[in-house]
């Protein structure tokens, strides 16, 4: 062996046999506000969300749970946050409830949470502030949990 590759294999057992003693001695790096799972940053807006339409439709029934016929429940949000929807694809300002599960809600659940036209919900537009690999935005409405599979017990 030449002494140029004995040098080059000494340097790389050296480099090698450091980066196992570093290994983890570096702190780690503090969460920013406000992550989800490994998505980006969120940044919240406060304002209203209003229901402007209750129905049935074939895709909502297709959607809702086993033991009855869902509804499709459109609001839209309050101008003072309705803008920041641009970034999330939604310049209709039209955005869709659904459960957690993806299911729609049936008429108890819309009954309980008074999910009626006109009602008027404190709510919360979450918008991710990057690129990250995540859904872009996401609205939580004040008082309905979106978890609640109530119906189908």
């Amino acid at each position: 062996m030449s002494f140029e590759m004995h040098y080059f294999f000494r340097i790389l057992l050296v480099a090698g046999i450091l980066g196992i003693l570093c290994y983890g001695c570096a702190p780690d790096p503090p969460n920013p506000p406000g992550p989800i799972g490994k998505c980006g940053h969120y940044v919240d807006y406060q304002g209203v969300a209003t229901i402007i339409s209750v129905s049935k439709t074939p895709d909502s029934i297709s959607r809702s749970g086993p033991c009855y016929e869902g509804y499709e429940i459109l609001y839209t949000l309050s101008d003072d946050i309705a803008a920041y929807c641009n970034k999330c694809g939604y310049y209709d300002n039209t955005w869709t409830f659904l459960l957690t599960n993806s299911w729609s809600p049936g008429p108890k659940y819309i009954e309980k949470y008074a999910l009626n036209v006109g009602a008027k919900f404190d709510c919360t537009l979450s918008v991710e502030d990057g690129c990250g690999p995540c859904t872009p935005c996401m609205v939580e409405l004040v008082g309905v949990d979106p978890s609640d599979y109530f119906e189908c017990e």
